[in-house]
Parts: structure tokens; sequence; C-alpha cells
């Protein structure tokens, strides 16, 4: 489904007037969000290992607000590259909304292939989980 999204989209830019390069634009607006969470990630993980002891005894939701600001800042990048997308596209909108559907399309198989190669089954007790968002094993 990628694929033939991907093809969609480079044909609908096949057609531009200026000349622009399809893939690079929906490759860098697919995989942009996905750097920029994991880098919000590796932020909040050491966040949560210095800043967990410290605060733990008087917070103690101190996981669950790490785990609100991964969540809020992963929106806030995903409408931020849309509206990158719908800049580049100069703003009409089913071009970007292509090229949206394209990218999702993308990130979807990349998560697929991501999640069947090298994530292991989780356990009921969700201790990695909580030992992640709250800096304490």
């Amino acid at each position: 489904m990628a694929v033939i999204l991907t093809v969609a989209y480079l044909f609908v830019k096949s057609f531009a007037d200026p000349s622009v390069d399809g893939l690079l634009r929906i490759a860098v607006i697919a995989l942009g969000p996905i750097v920029f969470n994991a880098v919000l990630l590796i932020v909040l993980f050491f966040t949560s290992l210095f800043v967990s002891p410290l605060c733990g005894g008087c917070c103690g939701n101190f996981g669950s607000v790490m785990a609100a600001i991964a969540h809020v800042g992963s929106v806030v990048g995903m409408v931020g590259f849309f509206e990158f997308l719908w800049v580049l596209e100069r703003w009409d909108l089913s071009h970007a909304v292509l090229g949206l559907i394209a990218t999702i399309s993308i990130q979807r198989c990349l998560f697929k292939v991501l999640i069947a190669v090298g994530i292991s089954r989780e356990y009921k007790h969700d201790e990695v989980n909580r030992a992640w968002w709250t800096g304490v094993s």
C-alpha cells in the first residue's frame, strides 16, 4: 500500500510546473516525525532518569506527566510536519492530503517491519513501561 500511494504522489508531482523531487520530499516528511519523536524520547528518558529520583517522593504521578509530555510533543511534531508539507505544496490541500496519506502509509509499513523484526513480547506486569517513564525500576 505504501508503494502504491507513493507512486500516486510521485505521479501527481511529475506534473508540477517547477520540477520538484517528490521522492525526497515524501521521504523527509515521512521520516522527519520519526526522527523528531526519537530525539524527544531520548531527551525525556534522560530527564526522567535524572529528575525522577529528585522528585519521586513528592510527585507520585511523575511517569504519567512524562508520558503526557511525550504524547503532546508527538502530536505537535506531527502537526508541524504536516504544516511543513502544506507549505511545500504551496497551500494546495489536495496535494498535501495525498502527501499525508502516502506519509502515513510509509510510516505504517516502516513500523510494521520494525515491530516484526525488533520488538519482543511485552509482559502483562508492565514493568518495562513504568521503568521507562519514571526512571526507576
